[in-house]
């Protein structure tokens, strides 16, 4: 009952901020991870495959935003969730010209990493295996949209669901974009006859 309440403030909060995101044109990150997908995919699904917040992980993520580089110089010194979220977008976009099909019936048991440093990936994972049509709305629907905010009123819901009980977490719009791109990213890698 308590993540379902924290879950509806959650979303209160997310949808205030959305008619100034609806200004927004493609952010520079979003410009980076365009020109980082065509010049390297290989490098940028490669980043996708390293635990967040591995050291592993922020040094492939500084690796391609390096600013000598041609798709750096676009971005100003982004941090590894954002370099990690941008680049999941846009390979999900590119590679899934469609949505998925909707659930029905009940979800797949989910398994989460067991890393407690995870919980954020984790659970947005979940929240992507339990309603992959909502978590592909969001990904294509543009800030500050009647569709964006639709598909918010569905992800949120199955991220409360998906939060341990006495857990708290706290997504801003940009996060929780970024980690449902990556988490429904590897789902449909994952899952056969795409």
């Amino acid at each position: 009952m308590m993540r379902l309440a924290l879950a509806a403030i959650s979303f209160s909060a997310l949808i205030a901020a959305l008619p100034a995101a609806a200004q927004d044109a493609e952010k520079p990150i979003d410009q980076f991870a365009r020109c980082t997908v065509g010049a390297d995919a290989a490098g940028a699904r490669a980043l996708l495959t390293l635990a967040p917040g591995s050291a592993e992980s922020k040094n492939a993520a500084k690796r391609l935003a390096d600013k000598k580089g041609a798709c750096g110089s676009v971005i100003k010194r982004p941090g590894e969730p954002e370099v990690r979220g941008a680049i999941a977008e846009r390979l999900y976009l590119d590679t899934y010209a469609t949505p998925p099909a909707a659930l029905t019936g009940e979800p797949a048991p989910f398994q989460g990493s067991g890393d407690a440093t995870q919980a954020m990936y984790d659970v947005t994972r979940c929240a992507a295996s339990r309603d992959p049509a909502a978590a592909d709305m969001l990904i294509r629907a543009a800030a500050g949209t009647a569709e964006e905010k639709a598909a918010l009123a569905r992800v949120v819901p199955a991220v409360g669901r998906c939060t341990p009980q006495g857990a708290k977490l706290g997504f801003n719009r940009d996060q929780l974009h970024a980690l449902v791109a990556e988490g429904l990213f590897k789902l449909r890698g994952e899952t056969p006859a795409q």
